[in-house]
């Protein structure tokens, strides 16, 4: 007949040897899984990064295809999607602008403070 004291201390030993083999294996899963999670946001990140890159340019007919690639990039991995009417502007305007300036490389303004820009 087996003591319930010997039963117990048998436990402990299992409990303890399969927590020995265990606890590593779930830390190496959730380790790897944060670790493809940021890999994952990284890589989305640098697809956006060249997107605002290629809508930095001026837009023209050879390069639509590429403007429409970026703005599928934009709409892919950005948390705040842009709207039809953002997209729609995008699709012919560059983001970047040049703006009108003096001599000395200030900016000039207009009479409500705004930059000029030059189209």
């Amino acid at each position: 007949m087996i003591n319930k004291r010997d039963f117990w201390d048998k436990s402990l030993i299992i409990i303890q040897v399969l927590s020995l083999i265990i606890i590593p294996i779930i830390l190496f899963i959730i380790g790897h899984n944060i670790e493809k999670a940021l890999s994952d946001r990284e890589v989305k990140a640098k697809y956006i990064e060249i997107a605002v890159s290629v809508l930095n340019q001026t837009p023209n007919q050879k390069t639509e295809a590429l403007r429409n690639w970026a703005l599928e990039v934009l709409q892919t991995y950005s948390e705040i999607k842009l709207s039809e009417d953002a997209l729609e502007i995008l699709k012919s305007t560059s983001l970047s602008h040049s703006y009108l300036t003096d001599e000395s490389g200030n900016y000039i303004v207009d009479e409500k403070g705004n930059r000029i820009i030059i189209e």
